[in-house]
C-alpha cells in the first residue's frame, strides 16, 4: 500500500458528516488491505524456466482464482 495513501487514510481529518460516510467506508476497506495478504504462484515441475524466469514469475501474484463468465 502507499504510504501517502495510507496516511491519508489514517489521520484524523475535520470532516462534514456526509463525506465522513466515505472516509470511513475507505478506512474499512484500507483495514481490510493490511491484513490480507497475497499469495505467490509456484512454478509447476514440467517448467523448464531459468532462473531469472523463475524469479519473475514468483513475484507474480496468484490470480487463479479468477474466471471469466463467457
Amino acid at each position: 500500500v502507499d504510504p501517502e495513501l495510507y496516511e491519508l487514510t489514517t489521520s484524523k481529518l475535520e470532516i462534514s458528516t456526509s463525506s465522513l460516510k466515505v472516509t470511513d467506508a475507505f478506512a474499512r476497506l484500507m483495514s481490510t488491505v493490511e491484513k490480507t495478504s497475497t499469495s505467490t504462484r509456484k512454478p509447476k515441475r514440467e517448467e523448464h524456466l531459468s532462473e531469472e524466469a523463475i524469479k519473475v514469475i514468483a513475484g507474480l501474484p496468484d490470480l487463479t482464482f479468477m474466471h471469466a463468465k463467457v
